[in-house]
């Protein structure tokens, strides 16, 4: 790991700090948000004051922070919902966050009945006050190029997929602010016979 700081061009009264650290590994951590945001709290049928996860582990590579923009390779990530059912056996992909905006590009993810690829950027309205909502602050684009969810998991967050098992698979481009959702040029494949729904779709008003 290495650190420098250099005075910016114009103004020297701020410094512009870099560092780098080549691999960061984590291991047998845990994660726990008391009395979450209620936005967290509605993706999860059980409404819990607390959510949290455990047997986090995580391999990054490359981080780097120059000025305000911090960038990894997260080469691994994995861990255990606290129900236990829900368990993210990989996350892989290049991490760039800034505070204008997030960028996972090359993602990998997989559970243990569901995987996605792809790329997912959320930016922050600058323009958005203080008191604007949580969903009208985002501005979100997924880029999806093959994706599986299974109806298992999904019921941890939907309790109609309890009684519908079958596995959908996805595709497609999204590109919304949250209660303004576009999808572009998406596919769903489903059931046994592979029915199939694709085009285009417009939704105003979520997630109300």
């Amino acid at each position: 790991a290495g650190a420098t700081s250099q005075p910016q061009s114009g103004k020297d009264t701020h410094l512009a700090y870099s560092w780098g650290v080549h691999t960061a590994t984590l291991y047998g951590c845990a994660v726990v948000l008391h009395q979450p945001p209620t936005a967290l709290q509605h993706l999860t049928k059980h409404k819990s004051r607390t959510i949290s996860c455990h047997q986090l582990s995580a391999q990054l590579n490359n981080l780097q922070l120059q000025g305000d923009t911090l960038s990894m390779q997260v080469h691994h990530l994995s861990g255990c919902h606290s129900l236990g059912a829900l368990v993210l056996r990989k996350c892989s992909g290049h991490l760039t966050m800034t505070p204008q905006y997030v960028d996972l590009q090359s993602l990998v993810l997989q559970t243990t009945h569901s995987s996605l690829q792809g790329h997912i950027r959320v930016s922050y309205r600058k323009q958005a006050s203080p008191t604007t909502p949580w969903q009208d602050r985002l501005q979100l684009k997924i880029q999806l190029q093959q994706g599986t969810l299974a109806s298992q998991e999904l019921a941890h967050f939907y309790p109609y997929f309890q009684t519908h098992t079958t596995r959908y698979q996805l595709s497609g481009q999204v590109e919304v602010p949250i209660q303004d959702l576009q999808l572009t040029d998406f596919k769903v494949i489903f059931g046994q016979e592979k029915s199939r729904l694709q085009g285009h779709m417009r939704l105003r008003g979520l997630p109300n």
